[in-house]
């Protein structure tokens, strides 16, 4: 499932810009932001670790890697995550061609 893009304007304070600067995943600033608001939300059990990973356009296994990288557990996994990411791998397997 792609991501549909929408834009719109967010004001950041200047002394916040250096530090999503320094997020080394994406090439843009909206790119490193994308990634860091995906990350607070996995981290806040907003979404699951598989919609998280979706969210960032990357793998899951590029996305686990992510975490494992700033020391992020991805294995605290909550019942509703286990649903979401249930339905998700079921729709995976529906799409497969194979």
């Amino acid at each position: 499932m792609a991501v549909d893009p929408k834009t719109f304007q967010v004001e950041l304070p200047s002394e916040l810009i250096p530090l999503v600067a320094q997020v080394s995943e994406g090439n843009t600033l909206n790119e490193r932001i994308q990634v860091a608001l995906v990350v607070g939300l996995f981290t806040g059990h907003y979404v699951s670790l598989s919609r998280a990973a979706e969210l960032a356009c990357c793998p899951l296994e590029v996305f686990m890697q992510l975490l494992k990288a700033r020391g992020i557990p991805w294995g605290e996994y909550t019942d509703e995550m286990w649903a979401q990411d249930t339905v998700w791998l079921e729709k995976v397997r529906d799409d497969d061609p194979s």
